[in-house]
């Protein structure tokens, strides 16, 4: 196997278990019962691939993500890694200077989180807001960020 094929290889993959294990759960925060369905996994990764296209972001972009819900973490670090992205995870317990800080130190290309007071940071980095089921880009349009 090539090493650039392994983001459509996952992506196939999740779409595969989706479409054999619709309503069955592919992660489970055994401490709140909360869980993430190999549909919602598959919707998520369509997702992320739409706006790595969207946002034309090169392949292995480094995405950072500041997402406290592990639901949510789980599914936003599988989707990036199936749209062919690279999740760098940050710890979203540090305080929002040091988020930012981090995100810069590591040249993540977008920051993904759930923490309000990181949504509305000053960066130069396109912020996009992360949850269990979806990802929506807050600020940082496409000709903002990337040139044509």
């Amino acid at each position: 196997m090539r090493s650039y094929d392994h983001p459509l290889q996952m992506a196939h993959l999740v779409a595969a278990r989706s479409r054999l294990l619709t309503d069955r759960t592919a992660y489970l925060n055994a401490s709140t019962g909360e869980a993430l369905r190999w549909t919602d996994l598959d919707s998520l990764t369509r997702r992320w691939r739409v706006l790595a296209n969207d946002f034309r972001l090169p392949g292995r972009s480094r995405i950072g993500l500041a997402i406290a819900d592990p639901v949510a973490f789980a599914g936003s670090y599988i989707a990036c890694l199936a749209a062919g992205l690279s999740a760098v995870p940050i710890d979203p317990r540090e305080p929002a200077a040091d988020v930012l800080a981090t995100t810069a130190r590591l040249r993540a290309d977008v920051l993904a989180t759930d923490r309000d007071d990181l949504l509305d940071s000053v960066t130069p980095h396109p912020v996009w807001r992360a949850s269990a089921g979806d990802v929506h880009p807050l600020r940082g349009a496409p000709s903002d960020v990337w040139p044509s």
